[in-house]
Formats: C-alpha cells, sequence, structure tokens
C-alpha cells in the first residue's frame, strides 16, 4: 500500500480485494475501504494513501462469468468499469483457466464483421481492430472494437471474423512484452486485455471516436458477456 505497486498483487489478492467489496454489495469502492481505514488509524496525512487506494481499486478484479465455449472451465474476470487510469474509455478484463493459474487463453470476438488493423500498436501492443458489418447486441454497424495487449493475433486484415471465432490469444503472467508470444503486449498489468469501442469512421480509431464510458460498460456487457455462460453481473444483485 505504501509503495502503490500494484504489480505485487498476486491473482489470489486481486480476487480477495474484489470479494470484499462484492461483500459490500458494489456501492462502496476497495478504494473507498481503505481510505476509511486508513483515515481511522490516522494515515491520511500521507497523500501517497490517497493515489495508492485507486491503485488498488483498478487493479482490483472480479469475476463474471464463466465460457461456453472450449475449454469450459475458462473464466471471464473484469478489472474494472470505470478505467479512471487513462483517458481511455474501455473494459480492462481477463481470461484465465479453472485452475485460475493460466491466462495464455483465446479470446473470441464479441462482433462480426471486417478487421481493419492486426499488428503492434505503440502502448496498446498487439492490437485488433474490428469493424462491425451488420448491428449486435450493443453495437451498430460501422462502429470499431479495438482489443489490445495480445500475445498473439489469430487474424489478418481484410480478413471477415464472426462473432464467436477465436481471434487473439491473451498473454500469460510472465512480465509484459518478455516472451514474444506468450507474454502481455503495450503497457499494464500481465495477463489482461482491453476492450474499446468507437463511433463509425474510416481508419484506425482516434480517442476523439471513443464512446463514453458507460457506453463501453453497457457494450462489454451485452456483447461479451453472452459470449460465456453462467453469467454473474456483480451490478446486477
Amino acid at each position: 500500500m505504501a509503495s502503490g505497486d500494484t504489480s505485487r498483487l498476486s491473482a489470489s489478492t486481486r480476487r480477495s480485494l474484489a470479494n470484499v467489496q462484492q461483500g459490500f454489495n458494489n456501492k462502496v469502492t476497495i478504494a473507498e475501504i481503505v481510505q476509511q481505514q486508513a483515515s481511522r488509524y490516522g494515515l491520511l496525512d500521507q497523500p501517497q494513501y490517497r493515489a495508492n487506494a485507486a491503485k488498488i481499486q483498478a487493479a482490483a478484479k472480479a469475476p463474471v462469468a464463466g465460457t461456453g465455449t472450449a475449454p469450459r472451465d475458462l473464466q471471464l474476470y473484469v478489472y474494472n468499469f470505470h478505467h479512471s487510469h487513462s483517458p481511455n474509455k474501455a473494459v480492462d478484463f481477463q481470461l484465465e483457466r479453472g485452475n485460475r493459474a493460466q491466462t495464455a487463453n483465446p479470446m473470441p470476438a464479441p462482433i462480426s464483421g471486417r478487421v481493419i488493423h492486426a499488428g503492434p500498436v505503440s502502448g496498446y501492443g498487439n492490437t485488433v481492430v474490428i469493424e462491425a458489418d451488420s448491428d449486435g447486441p450493443g453495437y451498430r454497424r460501422g462502429e470499431r472494437l479495438l482489443l489490445a495487449h495480445a500475445a498473439r493475433l489469430l487474424v489478418r486484415p481484410g480478413q471477415r471474423v464472426s462473432r464467436g471465432q477465436n481471434i487473439l490469444i491473451a498473454g500469460d503472467m510472465s512480465p509484459t512484452n518478455s516472451n514474444p508470444g506468450r507474454s502481455t503486449t503495450g503497457r499494464g498489468t500481465p495477463g489482461h486485455l482491453h476492450s474499446q469501442l468507437f463511433r463509425a469512421g474510416t481508419g484506425f480509431p482516434s480517442q476523439i471516436d471513443q464512446f463514453e464510458q458507460a457506453r463501453q460498460n453497457d457494450f462489454f456487457k451485452k456483447a461479451v458477456y453472452p459470449l460465456f455462460r453462467k453469467v454473474s453481473d456483480p451490478n446486477r444483485r
């Protein structure tokens, strides 16, 4: 907590933090809990505690679904629906096997459409952008979906993909960019992926084209959750 180094948080610690938040019916954030405890013990005089509490909030994740595609023990975890650590309006998430250790898993396409980009992007690492060719759950024709930080991409520019088709392999828990084809790429927590929806347009999407955070969250729940079974939305208790 004092250092704010969230890379030292183990997967079990992240889940425990998320479970604490769920215990408060998701009405009190991890950051608020930490700040209340810090205030109780007179620690808020140290400014870094407020900032580090926000970092921990962003690093916590809660289980929301189990996949309906092989392997059936794959689990989807959402880190948060705020993405307050950057100007990007997005959802960060992670895919893990049933033993909650292996994160190098395939990601199915949440939309059907044409791949307009498949390759490295500064900060994002291995990135795929798909332009929807029809309306679908949570999205409209022409809108563009960016999925980033993949270890490997399974598609190429110009290719048409169908909703549910595997399009990339997520990184494992090795240090970011440390193991080509296996580790997470770009900047961010090892093992995570980044989902960002943009308005209709041409070419690689720019930040001014991104939808607001509420729309990002709505898209993720409508387009990604249905790809998985036994969905338990922590915001729907």
